[in-house]
């Protein structure tokens, strides 16, 4: 039984975040539970310096000194020097000096100087003293596993280390401080916007005593070098770090640590400089990353993210820790507010509000700064590193262009503007000040002031040792400068009667500190921050209650007119050259299995414009139109084109704003062949490498083309169809029997070519039992990820059922109704933030695969996108890391293995199936997947272990991937022959000559494939007569040579093209040899019997069209005209039972001859037009105004 733990506030993760939110809940005294996944301590040395505004605030927690203890000895300098080399030949450059605290007293200066500190020493050191706590419950070795937030409480399971024990916390309230792959913040549907930059480097932590040799040009904080990479004095000791740049695709593990040191040291110079290394503590390689959370709170408002959970900073500036502090100290004390009765629902509301535009200023902040080291670093390759050591006039240029370029741009060490300036100008519970403008801003200087949302200025008083942040209490301060009490009295009462903490403050005879502070009286929160201010005269009794109800998050002031500016401070973020996004909740350490293409391309593109253009409709229209949108996402050479459709006309035409901030501003007509629609431009800042601002289209169509169309009368489910749950009420449901029948129907069609589930552990689980109560499958009991299952299940074995209720229907529309069912489904699954799980990934897989068959691509897109995410999230990518012999494994724990398989392989298909198809850029590395290929649906049901292999990555070795393997199922062979042909259809994409000796590998390898196939795999006649009863062999041997023969075809013109060398004569017979083989599957495939066709696996129909490329009929290795006859032949079948969805995009070619049509292609025609009767992107139109032309023809 699960060990239960009942808490007020849950903090999962215990680095500097969660230590601090624990430690400042137990400050204020409220109880708090903390758990932490690793045992110990991280021995990363991540973080370097606390800054002022941070030190004031552990000041308050009693913990300033606990740290200046721990960290570097004040008497060492914050100087950081930039050098050439320590080498003989390199030199300082120029150097940057952190100024001192000065003891001068105008406000500018904060109240304690800064310190340095490693995390590693921080946490280690800091551990102890929260488990000391009496009001903080710690448990270290305890993994976050997911939660459920109800409306008054939420639950959270964790699994212990090491013991198969589930621990379940109940809590109020949970705070998220559990890093960069935040599973809190997945289970909230928390997304990040931005991600990593194109830039990776080696970290070598070490120890070392070599003082004399370390401090050559003398003692420093930082060393950087023009070679990029930089040294970094921990302790000012004996330790130290390097950190080395490195290309994204290097292995950092087969890096020497001890020849990167002198190699760091060297600099520019290009000759190493040795030090005595004692010892290696740590290496890695990391990524810097920009990014924040879409979200910092939950849907229902109990679980919120702190730190590296909501946001992610490049290390320069420091930014990323001291931001993550204050997250935790903003939230920690509204959250005692609240649980301790006097604080009301709009100060957690303002958490959020507060805190997500600081995090927003300081991401861009950090870019800024890495920016310029970038900048001279690149001028030095530019130049040539050894221009660094010529005296010459060049050589001195170049040293003075650097040296002026970081004395201008030193914000990394003297930005007090962003340290200790930064407003909560947007809060809810702050006051506004109306009387005056708000005071000027800027990153580098502090200016002091009162302004309500700021820091208040630190000076000491009268006795010129007492700093009034001294005077301040743990809930509100009110500070009083007038000499009759004024102010105390008019509070004091109030206070008590609201039962709101404040402490009175009486300065009458500090002029000093009044002059600084610049009002009578100011109103400070129990984080620092101003809440109020006023002078006498503008003190009305009948205020002072308003003020302190606003200040307590009671109400909201209706001065504040707020909304549209936070809004747009929301949306602001980076948008610099070099920075890329990525999809958001992709765990940070398995990023570098992912294509750096994905993350250029992808990023937030699937996960915005959605919501966004969602968001821009009429609410009643949304859930109309979900099915009509469609994003067409084209991946071009420099940028990304980015078009959205929404239809009907009726949207309305006018500015709007959508939930993300885009506005939608009425343009010009954008196309000039798609007269008659009104085109929106909606500009979006994107962080991209290649393109500044992405433009969204949308085309609102004013002319109805479903009169070319036979459309469809069947009825939409509507919305009373669903209970609260979000599940078809119970007797919308299939009857007991045919959710049966629609089960054995999916094993016995479509588990062929969709092999994604174990039939006898299904059956034992789900159907069995309900057989033998005589009950149906008793659907509306199961969970939401199960009830998903189903509706992915019943959708697509819908069309293959001819009996009642379906046969009335079209085959096309039947799983239609479970398709709506499964979306709401998983919309709520999505909305909810549930957690990674194998049964969501395989609802979701069967949501896409029907969706390619169905429509809409937007949401298809977006499907892939998620199982790509979920598969990442489950590590499924990297199940067989370890060398993997069935014999270990018990035959229940293989066919669970297995199955793992079976999942991973078929996200692995859709994503690749919908790059190469459909032009969606590819998202999975497949270079990087250590997963062996799947064996037998036959073995893996009777449990029957069959050594595998893993897909060889390298393309001249691919084929042999299975060579010498007890495993050689057709789908096995399928998946590697699908490997090559996508990596012929990337290199395809290159201009001719471009990589032409891998193009010719390549070719070699498909041919050697071919020669090395077993015997049932030769392409004779006889064996591919198919029936029902040997439908799933034969399906994956047609899959395989229509892939095999096509790639062959594309890379042997390939060759011909960018090979003028090449023999004429050797590519003339490979060419002829690729076309008669052509020819042999076009005879065979003509007798196979319509219904075959019709029921064949959906991406077989698809694959066919690329290969029959009309575009260079001149040729001579063009094929003949009956692929074109093929082509039509299969899709007129295949559109009986399938939507074309998909196939769309493959079969224009079909439409360019209507003279031709055949009576069963003019019915293919109609139903083209009635699948995509109001798509209204640019190629989708010119698609459908193709078939208004063939039906005038007609």
């Amino acid at each position: 039984m699960a060990q239960q733990i009942e808490t007020p506030v849950l903090i999962v993760g215990a680095g500097p975040a969660g230590l601090i939110a624990a430690l400042s809940l137990a400050k204020l005294g409220i109880a708090c539970t903390l758990m932490e996944r690793n045992l110990e301590t991280t021995r990363f040395p991540k973080m370097n310096i606390t800054n002022c505004r941070t030190m004031e605030m552990f000041k308050r927690l009693g913990i300033d000194e606990k740290l200046r203890e721990i960290g570097v000895a004040t008497e060492y300098s914050f100087d950081s020097l930039f050098s050439s080399g320590l080498s003989e030949g390199g030199e300082v450059i120029t150097k940057w000096w952190r100024e001192s605290v000065k003891r001068q007293n105008d406000g500018t200066q904060p109240r304690e100087p800064y310190q340095r500190c490693s995390q590693a020493v921080f946490e280690k050191a800091f551990k102890p003293l929260i488990q000391e706590q009496s009001l903080v419950t710690s448990y270290f070795g305890h993994k976050f596993e997911s939660l459920q937030e109800k409306d008054d409480y939420v639950l959270s399971r964790f699994s212990v280390l090491g013991l198969s024990d589930e621990v379940v916390v109940k809590s109020k309230y949970v705070i998220g401080c559990d890093g960069a792959g935040s599973r809190v913040r997945q289970s909230i549907g928390g997304s990040l916007v931005g991600g990593p930059i194109s830039a990776a480097f080696y970290l070598v932590h070490f120890r070392s005593t070599d003082l004399a040799r370390l401090r050559k040009c003398g003692q420093y904080w930082h060393i950087f070098f023009t070679s990029g990479a930089a040294v970094i004095a921990q302790n000012e000791v004996d330790t130290w770090t390097v950190h080395k740049p490195i290309g994204l695709d290097v292995d950092h593990t087969k890096l020497d640590p001890y020849e990167t040191i002198a190699e760091v040291l060297g600099g520019s110079t290009g000759t190493p400089y040795p030090i005595k290394v004692d010892e290696i503590l740590v290496t890695s390689s990391w990524r810097p990353n920009i990014c924040i959370a879409d979200r910092y709170r939950s849907a229902c408002g109990r679980i919120f993210l702190s730190g590296d959970s909501a946001h992610q900073n490049i290390p320069t500036g420091g930014y990323g820790y001291n931001t993550a502090v204050g997250d935790s100290v903003d939230l920690a004390w509204k959250l005692a507010a609240v649980l301790s009765g006097w604080g009301g629902k709009y100060l957690l509301d303002s958490y959020e509000i507060e805190r997500r535009p600081v995090a927003v200023r300081n991401i861009e902040c950090s870019g800024l700064h890495r920016q310029t080291h970038a900048t001279y670093v690149e001028w030095v390759r530019q130049a040539g590193p050894q221009t660094l050591f010529i005296q010459t006039d060049q050589g001195q240029e170049l040293r003075r262009r650097i040296r002026d370029h970081l004395q201008q741009n030193d914000g990394e060490n003297k930005f007090f503007g962003i340290e200790m300036g930064y407003r909560y100008n947007h809060s809810p519970v702050v006051v506004p000040d109306n009387e005056v403008d708000e005071p000027v801003w800027t990153a580098e200087d502090y200016i002091p002031s009162t302004w309500p949302g700021a820091r208040p200025p630190h000076v000491f008083l009268a006795d010129n040792e007492t700093s009034i942040f001294d005077l301040f209490g743990p809930g509100f301060s009110l500070v009083d400068f007038t000499p009759d009490r004024k102010f105390i009295d008019a509070f004091e009462k109030e206070a008590i009667s609201q039962n709101i903490p404040v402490r009175m403050i009486h300065l009458p005879d500090d002029k000093h500190a009044r002059d600084v502070w610049e009002r009578d009286a100011v109103l400070v929160r129990p984080d620092d921050m101003v809440a109020w201010r006023a002078n006498v005269d503008g003190l009305v009794p009948t205020n002072v209650a308003a003020i302190l109800r606003i200040s307590a998050g009671r109400e909201v002031s209706l001065e504040l007119g707020t909304a549209e500016a936070f809004q747009k401070e929301q949306t602001a973020f980076v948008n610099k050259s070099g920075f890329t996004a990525t999809i958001g909740n992709v765990k940070q350490d398995k990023i570098e299995k992912m294509s750096s293409r994905a993350d250029v391309v992808m990023a937030t593109v699937l996960a915005e414009i959605l919501h966004d253009l969602l968001s821009l409709l009429d609410p009643e229209l949304r859930h109309k139109l979900l099915p009509t949108l469609e994003i067409d996402v084209l991946s071009l050479s420099n940028g990304i084109d980015q078009t959205a459709t929404v239809s009907p006309s009726t949207a309305p035409r006018r500015e709007c704003t959508s939930r993300s901030g885009l506005t939608a501003t009425p343009a010009p007509d954008l196309d000039p062949e798609a007269a008659g629609y009104q085109a929106y431009s909606v500009p979006r800042e994107t962080p991209n490498a290649d393109l500044d601002t992405c433009t969204q289209e949308l085309y609102l169509p004013e002319m109805d083309l479903s009169s070319l169309a036979q459309t469809s009368t069947t009825p939409k489910p509507s919305d009373q169809h669903f209970t609260n749950a979000g599940f078809p009420d119970v007797e919308k449901l299939p009857s007991a029997g045919d959710q049966v029948k629609l089960v054995d129907v999916y094993f016995s069609h479509v588990q062929a070519w969709l092999p994604l589930l174990h039939r006898p552990r299904f059956y034992a689980r789900y159907v069995a039992p309900s057989l033998a109560q005589g009950k149906s499958l008793q659907l509306d009991t199961l969970p939401l990820e199960e009830q998903l299952l189903f509706m992915g299940i019943f959708a697509l074995a819908a069309r293959y059922v001819d009996t009642a209720p379906f046969v009335h229907t079209p085959p096309p529309q039947r799983g239609d109704r479970f398709f709506v069912d499964a979306h709401r489904v998983y919309e709520k699954l999505r909305q909810s933030g549930a957690p990674p799980s194998i049964i969501l990934l395989q609802g979701s897989i069967l949501l896409a695969f029907y969706c390619f068959t169905s429509g809409p691509m937007g949401l298809t897109w977006g499907l892939v996108s998620r199982c790509v995410e979920l598969s990442y999230e489950l590590d499924l990518n990297s199940i067989d890391d370890d060398p993997d012999d069935p014999s270990d494994s018990s035959p229940e724990e293989w066919v669970t293995k297995e199955g793992f398989r079976r999942v991973w392989w078929l996200v692995w298909e859709l994503d690749t199936f919908n790059s190469t198809t459909s032009r969606r850029p590819c998202m999975i590395n497949k270079r990087r997947v250590t997963v062996h290929l799947p064996c037998s649906d036959e073995a893996w049901y009777a449990g029957t272990p069959i050594p595998s292999a893993k897909l060889i990555p390298e393309a001249k070795d691919a084929w042999k991937s299975l060579e010498n393997c007890a495993n050689q199922d057709e789908r096995a062979w399928y998946l590697v022959v699908k490997y090559l042909s996508s990596i012929a259809h990337d290199l395809a994409q290159l201009p001719a000559g471009v990589l032409l000796e891998q193009k010719q590998e390549l070719g070699l390898s498909l041919c050697c494939l071919r020669l090395a196939l077993p015997p049932i795999f030769h392409l004779r006649s006889k064996p591919f007569s198919f029936d029902n009863t040997n439908f799933a062999r034969g399906n994956w041997i047609i899959a395989l040579h229509l892939i095999l023969a096509g790639t062959k075809l594309t890379m042997s013109t390939i060759i011909e093209e960018g090979s003028p060398g090449n023999s004429k004569e050797v590519t003339s017979s490979g060419a002829s040899a690729s076309k008669a083989r052509l020819d042999d599957i076009t005879l065979i495939v003509s007798n196979w019997p319509p219904d075959f066709i019709a029921v064949a696996h959906p991406f077989i129909a698809c694959t066919m069209m690329p290969v029959y490329s009309p575009s260079n009929s001149t040729k001579a290795t063009n094929p003949s005209s009956l692929p074109h006859d093929l082509s039509r032949l299969v899709l007129t079948h295949y559109g009986r039972v399938w939507k074309l969805g998909s196939v769309l995009e493959n079969v224009r070619d079909m439409l360019q001859r209507p003279e031709k049509l055949s009576e069963n292609e003019v019915e293919l025609a109609r139903r083209f037009a009635a699948v995509f009767p109001r798509k209204t992107t640019k190629r989708t139109y010119r698609l459908i105004k193709d078939l208004r032309g063939l039906f005038i023809v007609l």
